[in-house]
């Protein structure tokens, strides 16, 4: 089956004979790839809302899967089952998934894998407070459009302030899509800069500041 880059990347990072749960599944299309190209104890499609699940529905059904994806109405974690080691989530706002990640829900979970779609430093500095490391960063570009995917497990570590900002295996490996992405970044705050109030004008130019130094320093 055909899925776009972005859900492919996301399934990438899927370990093996883990037991996943995908929180807003949309159309389930990402769990019917992992179902047919990973070995998995268990996939549950989650969504908080019946027409998303009735899609998602039908696709499973399109593929025969019925027996092999549990669709799940829930409100984020709420109804998650302690036999799930992996969440997903991708394509909602950080502050949304800062809420959903409640660690009272995560008890069993040692794998996340995230894609969130604004706030990225906050849901860093989030997930670094609630005891996950990070293992794996990326930055893609699918159909226009910049993508940067997580993956960390449940273990305690130390990161500065550059590291949550910029994710600190990004900043290991520093690549051409890396320039790209903060570069654009840096010209959407320039052109802005006229445009702002006064008093957000100095937090704009530190702003500024700092990604013109990340890209000096690039190599």
């Amino acid at each position: 089956m055909k899925i776009s880059k972005r859900l492919k990347e996301i399934a990438s990072l899927v370990d093996d004979n883990t037991s996943i749960i995908d929180i807003g599944c949309d159309h389930a299309l990402l769990d019917i790839f992992l179902v047919l190209n990973k070995e998995l104890k268990k996939v549950v499609a989650s969504d908080n809302k019946k027409e998303p699940l009735n899609s998602a529905l039908a696709n499973i059904k399109k593929y025969h899967l019925e027996d092999r994806i549990e669709l799940s109405l829930s409100d984020g974690l709420t109804n998650i089952s302690s036999d799930i080691d992996t969440v997903i989530i991708s394509g909602m706002g950080g502050e949304l998934i800062k809420e959903i990640l409640d660690p009272k829900y995560l008890k069993n979970v040692n794998t996340l894998i995230l894609s969130p779609q604004s706030d990225i430093y906050e849901v860093r500095v989030y997930l670094n407070e609630i005891g996950y490391k990070f293992v794996d960063e990326r930055i893609i570009l699918d159909q226009g459009k910049y993508y940067i995917i997580m993956k960390l497990i449940k273990k305690q570590e130390t990161l500065n302030y550059e590291q949550l900002k910029y994710g600190p295996i990004l900043l290991k490996n520093k690549n051409e899509i890396f320039f790209e992405y903060y570069n654009n970044a840096l010209k959407e705050k320039i052109n802005i800069l006229d445009k702002v109030p006064e008093k957000i004008k100095e937090e704009l130019n530190e702003e500024i500041d700092e990604l013109n130094e990340l890209l000096d320093n690039f190599t």
